[in-house]
């Protein structure tokens, strides 16, 4: 049971944590330092997740003989796609090495988009880690602005693409607060 409790804090906390630290981090760094970011969040966590996504690489076996891309797999063979590297492709995406929250204000410029894998074999918790992650970050930025420091967007790839440590500068934005009329 310990092993098992392990193996889900980490597959939920671990990702949900990468996927903050990688929305924070492009959105912080393409942005004016202190101003407010110019996107919905949902875009932000799409965007990072298409930019960035921490799921390295995904691998099904190919339940039947089919051929792909001219290569012939037998049953059982492990057929392998990269989020990252699908994400990137310049015949599906355009300007796909630019961080562009923008591009998902237009549904018909996207390409194929894979940050939980896809069809029978999707991430049962696919929904519900992008809402956590989209309303972590909107708390996150709610009232604040936030900046960042020593930020660098290339991955340290272990069992996911983590973020390289960078500082995140959280600053409030001050309270006006109306005084009631002097004599009272």
């Amino acid at each position: 049971m310990a092993e098992l409790y392990v193996l889900l804090f980490r597959s939920i906390v671990g990702n949900i944590g990468y996927a903050v630290a990688w929305t924070v981090l492009p959105a912080g760094l393409h942005h004016a330092p202190q101003a407010a970011w110019p996107w919905p969040t949902d875009w932000i966590v799409r965007e990072a997740a298409r930019h960035r996504p921490f799921v390295w690489m995904v691998g099904r076996p190919v339940p039947h003989p089919v051929e792909f891309g001219g290569v012939a797999l037998r049953p059982g063979a492990i057929l392998s796609v990269s989020p990252c590297l699908l994400h990137h492709d310049e015949r599906h995406w355009n300007r796909p090495d630019v961080f562009d929250p923008e591009r998902w204000a237009h549904p018909d410029t996207r390409g194929p988009y894979l940050p939980f894998s896809a069809g029978p074999f999707i991430c049962a918790g696919a929904a519900v880690a992008q809402t956590m992650t989209a309303d972590a970050v909107a708390a996150l930025a709610g009232d604040a602005r936030l900046s960042v420091l020593g930020g660098r967007t290339r991955p340290v790839v272990t069992n996911a693409a983590a973020p390289r440590a960078f500082t995140l500068n959280r600053t409030t934005e001050p309270v006006t607060r109306s005084h009631a009329p002097e004599g009272r």
